[in-house]
């Protein structure tokens, strides 16, 4: 029996996208176990940030015009974004509405800018095999990841993969 091939990088991301995109729906209308349920919202945005640092942006990097424009401009708004979530995260005096809507704009605009530009490019220069290769590498990434927003995103896929495997050490002892 042969394994299955593993998911291609785009359709890893475009799964993050629709399940991110989703539980931030239910977390806008349904209030009931909000906690929770934004703690593993913020934990799924950040280790799906940290798989696109890790293979994603290394790959446009290399294999799309004006890659390396395009990988700072995507490492900023991680930054951004994982600035709202720490935000949500500490500040019980902020006006909660207001931010969870800059929260799902600032994800809107991740998520149509990839999935309208973005992956369809990368797919466009890359073979099969090697987008199997970054899906399986943005798995793995995941699963190590930190749970938390990271007070800083490293601007590199190598200084990404140590401090998340350190940081995701330390965020699952504490959770």
């Amino acid at each position: 029996m042969t394994s299955p091939e593993p998911d291609p990088i785009d359709a890893v991301l475009r799964s993050d996208h629709a399940a991110i995109t989703r539980d931030l729906a239910a977390l806008r209308t349904d209030a009931s176990g909000a906690g929770e349920r934004f703690t593993q919202l913020s934990a799924d945005i950040v280790r799906h940030f940290v798989a696109e640092e890790q293979y994603l942006l290394p790959a446009v990097r290399r294999h799309l015009e004006g890659g390396d424009r395009i990988s700072d401009d995507e490492f900023a708004e991680h930054e951004r974004i994982e600035k709202i979530l720490r935000r949500l995260d500490d500040d019980d005096d902020q006006p909660v509405d207001a931010t969870i809507g800059e929260l799902e704009r600032a994800l809107a605009e991740h998520v149509s800018r990839q999935e309208s530009s973005l992956i369809p490019q990368l797919v466009a220069a890359l073979d099969p095999d090697t987008l199997a290769e970054l899906g399986e590498g943005a798995l793995g990434a995941e699963q190590l990841a930190p749970t938390h927003p990271r007070a800083v995103v490293p601007k590199s896929a190598t200084l990404s993969k140590l401090t998340s495997w350190i940081e995701g050490l330390v965020d699952k002892s504490l959770d």
